[in-house]
C-alpha cells in the first residue's frame, strides 16, 4: 500500500485519503488529506467524532486498515473512502474486532451480535434456496 504525507497536518496515511474522483479515465491524488479537506478548520476533529467513541487511535486504524487490505472484513468491499469503514467492536466488552462497511455493519447490528441468530439465519437461506 502507497503513503503519502499531507501538506496541512502531516499525517502519513494511505493514498486513499487522498483520491479525489475520476479525470479522464484515472483517480486523481489531491492535497490535502480528505480528513483536513472536509474539516478545514481542525483537521482531526472529524477523525475525533468518528473513531474516538470506540477508544481507537488513528494509528490503530490504519493498522486495521492495512491488515484489512481495505476491506470489509466480512464481505471484502474495497472501500473508496475512508468513511466507508466503520469500527465493529463487542458491546459488552468494547473490544475492537475490524472494519466493516456500512451493510455488514448494520446487518451484525440487526442480529444483536447473537451468533445463534446469525446460525439460525444461515440455516433459513440454506434451506430455502
Amino acid at each position: 500500500m502507497n503513503y503519502q504525507v499531507c501538506t496541512q497536518c502531516n499525517m502519513r496515511r494511505p493514498e486513499i485519503a487522498y483520491k479525489s474522483r475520476l479525470s479522464k479515465g484515472k483517480i486523481v491524488l489531491r492535497q490535502p488529506c480528505s480528513n483536513c479537506r472536509e474539516s478545514p478548520r481542525d483537521p482531526r476533529k472529524r477523525w475525533h467524532v468518528k473513531y474516538s467513541r470506540y477508544g481507537i487511535t488513528e494509528q490503530q486504524f490504519w493498522n486495521l486498515w492495512d491488515a484489512q487490505y481495505g476491506c470489509c472484513a466480512i464481505c471484502e468491499y474495497e472501500f473508496n473512502k475512508i468513511e466507508e469503514a466503520n469500527v465493529d467492536h463487542n458491546h459488552e466488552t468494547k473490544k475492537i474486532r475490524g472494519l466493516l462497511c456500512g451493510h455488514c455493519n448494520k446487518g451484525l447490528g440487526q442480529f444483536k451480535d447473537n451468533p445463534n441468530l446469525l446460525d439460525r439465519a444461515l440455516l433459513y437461506i440454506l434451506e430455502n434456496r
